[in-house]
């Protein structure tokens, strides 16, 4: 009985080997998309760190955090935090000795994460046993068990790996994660608002599908910006045709939603199909599914996701121009759409220069047709919430 104990152990730790050595050597399990070998440190998955397949997305989920729109919104925080830099500084001075600038910077820099990243003043300058201030300085330290980590995650991946698992960093993970969990729940229990990067988060958990639009938002709220700079405070019609990106958001708008989600045309003659047998006699009602074409995968990469860049020179000459219907084409086009995109651009314009759209409790989402309209219209009241800007 034991001879086959003893066979059976041995075949599972076979299996269990070359399971580990696929997964350490090849991408073999990741192709028959069987889970793998999990991170041996929650905070090493960050963009440094991260390869190409994970980086790519948390990168273009991060970047509209770091626009200068959203800079500005912490600025005020950043601010507080060179107050408490100044008062440090009087009272290093009175003392007429030789001061460490490298320690002064660190704290502040640690001030600024603390306030700006996770919502809290850590006041490191004058409060040295601050838990986020001992716990990031130790994190972050130069020592021997940091630079050993370094070393094995550079030279010696495998190993680093398997030591993980033996040797598991239960302490500032868990410590770091309870701060941002604890720091969302209060947000959310007391209905407290923070412009900083928790903040951010909690948007980005409560309306996945807007990631992109806040760097969106941002870039276009700048074009309009420089282009009142650059035209002393004013508007024209040129002006307005010069604004690329409000081009790319408006065409973009019209991709998704367009107006009419059938067109209809009777042929004038018989037309063949090219490379088909597919003939299409005089005199025939046809039906141009503008909506379906607008959102076909093969002509529009990810048609459910919101990308201006849809609409760049070069992703405009890779497809066929007519691909792209919001307001027909030929002689029966729409005969208001210049003044249409005029009308809305400028509206656009007005509102985005001076206010900030964000959603709200009662914003539609996700998005809704009402079907008993022929124009495709939203199914009830599109609310937004409005917020003044700052001049």
């Amino acid at each position: 009985m034991m001879g086959y104990l003893e066979i059976l152990c041995g075949v599972i730790a076979l299996l269990l080997a070359l399971y580990y050595y696929f997964m350490s050597v090849f991408s073999f399990w990741e192709r028959l998309e069987v889970p793998g070998l999990k991170p041996t440190e929650p905070l090493s998955l960050h963009l440094f760190n991260l390869d190409i397949r994970r980086w790519r997305p948390l990168r273009r989920q991060f970047t509209p955090m770091f626009t200068s729109g959203k800079l500005k919104n912490m600025f005020k925080q950043v601010l507080e935090c060179a107050t408490h830099l100044e008062k440090h500084l009087d009272k290093l001075a009175t003392r007429n000795e030789p001061v460490d600038f490298r320690d002064i910077a660190a704290k502040y820099t640690i001030d600024v994460i603390g306030s700006c990243g996770f919502g809290i003043n850590v006041n490191s300058l004058s409060d040295e046993e601050n838990k986020f201030y001992k716990i990031g300085t130790e994190y972050f330290g130069v020592c021997l068990e940091n630079m050993i980590r370094l070393k094995l995650r550079l030279y010696a991946t495998k190993l680093y790996d398997w030591l993980g698992y033996i040797f598991p960093e239960n302490y500032y993970a868990p410590f770091f994660a309870n701060l941002v969990t604890e720091t969302m729940r209060y947000r959310k229990e007391h209905d407290i608002y923070r412009p900083d990067f928790i903040q951010m988060l909690m948007n980005m958990k409560e309306h996945p599908e807007n990631l992109g639009d806040i760097g969106q938002l941002e870039k276009l709220r700048e074009e309009i910006k420089e282009h009142y700079t650059k035209h002393g405070g004013e508007m024209k019609y040129e002006h307005v045709k010069g604004m690329k990106y409000l081009d790319k958001v408006f065409k973009e708008t019209l991709r998704k939603y367009p107006i009419g989600g059938v067109l209809t045309r009777r042929s004038a003659c018989p037309y063949t199909f090219r490379d088909t047998k597919v003939t299409i006699p005089r005199r025939l009602l046809v039906f141009i599914p503008v909506y379906a074409i607008h959102r076909d995968p093969d002509i529009y990469p990810n048609p459910d996701v919101f990308n201006p860049e849809n609409f760049s020179e070069e992703a405009i000459e890779a497809r066929h121009p007519m691909t792209y219907l919001p307001f027909g084409d030929g002689p029966r086009n729409c005969i208001g759409a210049h003044l249409a995109l005029v009308q809305s651009k400028v509206g656009l314009i007005a509102t985005l220069r001076n206010y900030k759209v964000d959603v709200c409790d009662k914003t539609m989402i996700p998005y809704e047709f009402d079907a008993n309209t022929l124009l495709l219209t939203a199914k009830g009241e599109i609310y937004l919430k409005l917020t003044k800007l700052e001049a």
